[in-house]
């Protein structure tokens, strides 16, 4: 079965949906959007078996980067098939 991750863009690198937001909630600071965690590595990546499940999110996580700096660049990618 092929399992599904959330991917964008930073420049030429590939950043990969961690599955977690940043707690900015620290010294009082307010956010009004929650901050997307990515990492450069696929390994450590949220997968998804149900690629309509990865759609709703990458749905989800355009809305707020379109809200925050108006731009849509989250995709879904198939992760490799030896990953488990």
């Amino acid at each position: 079965m092929t399992k599904h991750c959330i991917t964008r863009m930073d420049g030429p690198r590939q950043r990969f949906f961690t599955g977690r937001f940043a707690n900015t909630c620290r010294y009082a600071t307010v956010q009004l959007l929650p901050s997307p965690k990515t990492t450069g590595r696929h390994d450590k990546a949220q997968a998804y078996d149900d690629q309509h499940v990865a759609r709703l999110v990458c749905d989800y996580l355009n809305i707020v980067t379109s809200a925050a700096i108006g731009l849509k660049p989250w995709a879904i990618m198939p992760l490799p098939e030896g990953r488990r």
